[in-house]
Parts: structure tokens; sequence; C-alpha cells
């Protein structure tokens, strides 16, 4: 989600970008202006508000003029004070605001780490750094705020530093499942890796049909698994993140050539930038193209199970949204109690709707003159044309279907 100018490079605004998991709770959001956003999240024991902000510049007011920052700020202020007390309150983004080095002053704000993971943006000089970009809490829940931390080795084209803020609530010890690894199985449409994994795993399937009574199933069976599961480790190896499938590989090169030269942040880094940028845009026009051009193939062959899926990855995995529900003053409703109300005030408005003023009076409507239809039974001549045309009106997919079945079709018929 992002709030600002509706444009396709989505400059000058701000934005959330939410996982499955956490797009799932969520129970509200405002785009309030091109530099706030608010989202609500339904969490296990307490709500969480996030209030993303992208604070003015002195370079975006004049000498003297500060009515640009000082509404800004206002409006911030009434943001979070609208927040529900009872929330974890969290107001993350780029203030464009420097502290100081007065630890004693400022010891809960800059941190314990040092320079090079609390410096968050760096100048196009490549000389210049400073830590501009910050998390706030509110002071109920500061103890559950754990670190934030820059990440200086992601790359993502921008002169900002990854900023990575940990929050842990302490009203419960949830039990961390082990991360279940999985194998590539992809990569058997390799001809020769397949052929090297046939070859390792080669006659271990005899091993089940040999079995008798005094065999011990469960040794065996353990047996069989481990043999299978190290052949997959040597030759499949495990799956890695989802990638996506629109990326070249002479993309991805530029994207790991970019990585490498980051830290310089100099001339090389921003033409390798500019590379990348250029690449993924084209990569992602030709995948496109070739998506549209299976999908008017599967139409034109008839293939409606393609067509749907080559749609869905079109648009993408439809998640259920939350819905924006505002009162009758336009105000954006954020208890649960209070939008059901506003609900049944919305249908009973509907439904129970004021009776017309006016009544229509249906006599002046002439009758309709009766039309000469002929409601005798059909006879053969006419079954026979009306099976013609209906012939000759079927799908290629309906007649090579009744080419593969002449018997049954002439048994039906």
């Amino acid at each position: 989600m992002h709030s600002g100018p509706d444009t396709s490079r989505r400059e000058k605004t701000v934005g959330l970008l939410l996982s499955h998991t956490a797009a799932k709770s969520l129970l509200s959001y405002e785009c309030i202006s091109d530099r706030l956003l608010i989202a609500r999240f339904n969490c296990k024991h307490v709500k969480l508000t996030i209030v993303v902000c992208y604070a003015p510049t002195n370079s975006e007011t004049r000498p003297g003029d500060t009515a640009n920052k000082d509404a800004f700020y206002n409006q911030l202020d009434d943001v979070v004070s609208n927040i529900p007390k009872h929330d974890i309150q969290l107001v993350v983004g780029d203030m464009n605001a420097q502290l100081g080095d007065d630890v004693n002053t400022w010891k809960p704000a800059l941190g314990c780490h040092d320079n090079i993971h609390k410096q968050t943006w760096n100048s196009p000089d490549g000389k210049t750094v400073n830590q501009i970009d910050h998390t706030l809490v509110n002071r109920k829940w500061r103890n559950s705020l754990k670190d934030v931390k820059v990440y200086r080795g992601a790359d993502v084209g921008g002169d900002h530093n990854l900023a990575i803020t940990t929050v842990r609530l302490s009203l419960a010890v949830l039990k961390q499942q082990k991360k279940q690894l999985k194998f590539n199985s992809s990569n058997l449409s390799n001809r020769d890796i397949l052929a090297s994994f046939n070859a390792t795993i080669g006659g271990k399937f005899n091993i089940l049909a040999e079995l008798d009574d005094t065999s011990d199933i469960n040794e065996e069976w353990a047996n069989f698994t481990d043999t299978v599961n190290s052949a997959a480790r040597e030759h499949l190896g495990y799956r890695k993140g989802k990638q996506e499938e629109w990326i070249s590989s002479e993309s991805r090169d530029l994207i790991s050539r970019r990585k490498r030269a980051k830290p310089t942040l100099g001339s090389d880094y921003r033409e390798l930038n500019r590379q990348t940028r250029a690449s993924l845009r084209n990569d992602k026009k030709s995948w496109y193209s070739k998506i549209a051009d299976d999908l008017e193939s599967a139409a034109r062959s008839n293939n409606m199970r393609e067509v749907y899926q080559m749609k869905n990855i079109l648009i993408g995995k439809t998640s259920r949204r939350a819905s924006q529900i505002r009162d009758v003053n336009g105000n954006i409703i954020k208890d649960e109690a209070a939008r059901l109300e506003r609900w049944s005030e919305y249908f009973n408005g509907l439904l129970n709707a004021d009776e017309p003023e006016e009544t229509i009076d249906f006599t002046v409507f002439t009758q309709a003159e009766e039309l000469n239809i002929n409601m005798d039974p059909p006879v053969r001549e006419e079954v026979d044309k009306a099976l013609g045309l209906l012939k000759a009106k079927q799908s290629s997919r309906s007649r090579q279907h009744h080419s593969r079945n002449p018997k049954r079709w002439r048994r039906r018929h």
C-alpha cells in the first residue's frame, strides 16, 4: 500500500510492504497524505498501529518559512493523538532530522551500536553519512522495542540503508517452530541431474519388495528415507527463497555487481544502478509479452484452464483487503463494535427505504399486440434444420470431441 500520487514510479510517496501473514492481520489503513500513512493490525494480545511518515527537508522550504514543516508536524501530532491509547504505537520513516552526538541526553535514541550500524542515509557525494531515519514507540511499550539496527548489505538502488526494528511482546512466550527445508525438485528437469540422482538411489526400491515377516519395517524404512534424503541433498540441493520468474540472469548479475559496489556509492554504483533499472524494466516488459502470447494461444485453443492460470499469474494471488469503513461524516471507524453498528445502520437505511411519494399508474400503458408464434409440435424438417445450425456453430473443441466419438454422437441423436 502507498500514499501519494498514483504514478508508475511511486515517487514522493510513503508506503508499507506487508507479508502474507501481516496482510491477513490488517484491520484498517488510511492514506492521509503523500507524507503520512497509518495502518492498524490485529496482534495476538494487543493491537499494533504503525504510522509511516516522510518529513520535509530544509531545502523544500523557503529560508525563514517553516509553514510547510509546521503543517506536517501538526498533522502528525493529530494522527498520533487519535490512535487508541492501549495500542502499540510505532512511528517509522524518514524524519530528515539529526539528534546530535550527546550520548547522555539521547542515549535511548542513539542506541548502542557502532556508527556503521546507525547511519541510515548516504549523501550523493559518497562521503557524508547521517542518521535521519528513526523509529518511535510509545513509552508504555518501550521495553518491547528490542533493537533498531542498520543493515548496509541490503541494496534497493537508493541512498538510504535498510533499518530493521525488532519488536517483541513479553506477554507470552511462543515456541519457535523449526524451519522445514525443502529440496529443489525443479532440478530434476535437468537430465544429467536426474540420471545421477536415479543412479544414487538405484536399487533401493527393491528393498521394500524383498521385505518379509522377520524384517523390521521401521528400520528398513529409515534406511530407505536416509538414502533418498542424502541423494537429494547431494544432487538437488535445498530450495531457495522465492525468486521472481521474470528477472533474467543478466539482471541478477547486474544486481550482484551493484550490491558489491554499494559501499563506495561512487560513479560506478550510480551507473550500475541505472543499468539495473533499465534491465529490470526490459525483463518485465518481455515477461508480460510472453504471458500475453501464451494467454492468447490458450484462448484460441479454447483451453480455459490455462487461460485462468495465465490470468492469475498476471494479476497475482488476490488476498482479503481490509476495508475502510466510514461514518456518516466521512471519518474512518477503527473500533470493531462501531463498525458492526455502522453496517447495521447502513443496511437499515438501504432496505427500509421510505415509500415513494408518487405512485405509477400502470393503466396508462397499452397492451402489446399478441405475437404470431406457431405453438404446434415441431416437425422432422424443423428439427433437422435446427441441428444443422447448431452443428455449424459448434466450437472447434466440441467438433474434435464428436469426431473422436462418432458412434456415441449418432446414438445420442
